[in-house]
Parts: C-alpha cells; sequence; structure tokens
C-alpha cells in the first residue's frame, strides 16, 4: 500500500527529528526526559493519535511486533507466530516472563482486552478501521454484538489468536502500531476513566515507564527488569 508506506516514512522521519532534538538525558542513569513541541494530550495506545503520542508510546508500550528505527519490523511480546493457509487466521505464542511495569504479569488476555477496546464505541479509536478485518469488528463496533464475539481470543496465558473475517496483508505490520498495545483490565478500570492522561494512571510494556508528567516534560525511566529493555527508539 504506496499510501500506508508513505506515512509510515513521514512519521519515521518526524520521530527521528524528534529523537535528536527533543530527548536529553537526566543525572540519574537510565532517566530520559522528553521535551516535545507537540501536545501530548493521552498515552492510551488505543485512543492516541498524534505522532508525539505515538513516538512515546513505541518507547513505553511492547505490543506483539515492533518496527526499529530502520523501519523493518521484528517480535516484540511474540516469541513466535503461525498463519493459516487462508491467511484468516494468526496464532501467536508469547515469550514467557512478560511483565508490566508494576511487575504483574502480562499475558495474552491483556492483548484481547486492548482490542476489544478499540471496537467499543465510547473508546473512538482511531484503529479501529485499521483492524476492520478482525471477524465480528463491524458489528461489535455498531453495538450489534457482544464484544466477547470479536475474533480475538486468548488460548491459555501465552496463546493470542486472530480470526480476520477476509485477509490483510498488512496485518503483520499493523501490529507494530501503539493501538494493538496490551492494556490490563484491571489497571485500566482502576484509574476511573483517567487511564493514560497521568504517569500514576499509565500502565507500561515497553523499555522505559513514564514516571513523572509535568508542564516542563515527561520523564522515563528503563524499565530494568524488562525482558524486551532496549534503548530508546523514538520511531512511529
Amino acid at each position: 500500500n504506496r499510501i500506508l508506506l508513505r506515512g509510515v516514512a513521514l512519521a519515521l522521519a518526524l520521530c527521528m527529528v524528534l529523537s535528536f532534538a527533543a530527548c536529553g538525558k537526566s543525572k540519574a542513569s537510565g532517566n530520559i526526559r522528553v521535551d516535545l513541541s507537540g501536545r501530548v494530550n493521552t498515552l492510551d495506545p488505543q485512543f492516541c493519535s498524534t505522532v508525539p503520542e505515538r513516538c512515546l508510546l513505541k518507547n513505553c508500550m511492547e505490543g506483539l511486533w515492533r518496527q526499529l528505527p530502520d523501519g523493518t519490523l521484528t517480535e516484540g511480546c511474540a516469541e513466535s507466530y503461525t498463519v493459516s493457509e487462508n491467511g484468516l487466521q494468526y496464532t501467536f505464542i508469547l515469550r514467557e516472563g512478560l511483565t508490566w511495569s508494576d511487575g504483574e504479569a502480562l499475558t495474552a488476555s491483556d492483548f484481547v482486552f486492548a482490542f476489544r477496546r478499540i471496537f467499543r464505541a465510547d473508546t473512538a479509536s482511531p484503529y479501529a478501521v485499521e483492524f476492520s478485518a478482525i471477524q465480528n469488528s463491524a458489528a461489535v463496533l455498531a453495538g450489534l454484538a457482544d464484544e466477547s464475539s470479536l475474533g480475538v481470543s486468548a488460548n491459555g496465558p501465552l496463546t493470542l489468536v486472530f480470526r480476520l473475517s477476509e485477509r490483510d496483508d498488512n496485518f503483520l505490520a499493523k501490529l507494530a502500531m501503539p493501538g494493538a498495545a496490551p492494556c490490563d483490565e484491571a489497571f485500566f478500570e482502576s484509574t476511573r476513566g483517567t487511564y493514560g492522561l497521568t504517569a500514576k494512571t499509565t500502565l507500561a510494556s515497553g523499555s522505559f515507564y513514564l514516571y513523572n508528567w509535568t508542564a516542563n516534560g515527561l520523564f522515563l525511566r528503563r524499565t530494568v527488569e524488562s525482558p524486551l529493555v532496549g534503548s530508546l527508539r523514538l520511531v512511529q
């Protein structure tokens, strides 16, 4: 898709500029202050829409797949995957030992909840159109079917299954988008409508977590114990 590739290239270029011009390490090793010219309104992965928001979430949230600074795709939380012959079912095996920044286990159910949120009308997620190939997604979004009928399910803590109603040759690439990041249902409910709006109501699954959010910038700290720890990568 030529338009999609252009969009990714533009976002990548902008984020690389941000990585050089907008970030500075604090005196404490592993701490980074991010000063962005564009306003960051939310760090809710399923709702974010601006380039600065998506750049930050690429560092704080790890999905099944990740996009590297050079634009290539590789596994994130997923250790392996298989695709059915007709291209309508994707099965992912998650890495063992994945945790959230609060120390809670990250499981396949967290991805199921994230995708159900995408197709909740009150979420108003910009990612609903990107994942419209998921089985029953249109009916769930329209309120004509229960979200439990959505073609995303967990088969145990480490196995995640997507069922599509039609082929989507860009499906793997889309799983590297912030909107495809997991969401802990219990934590989400505990925030009472403020998820992703403050440091305290933001949870991380990636290489960094947000520990302070002020008018002077956003402050990230490396998640030392994460098996997916890497360098700061402000990419889209």
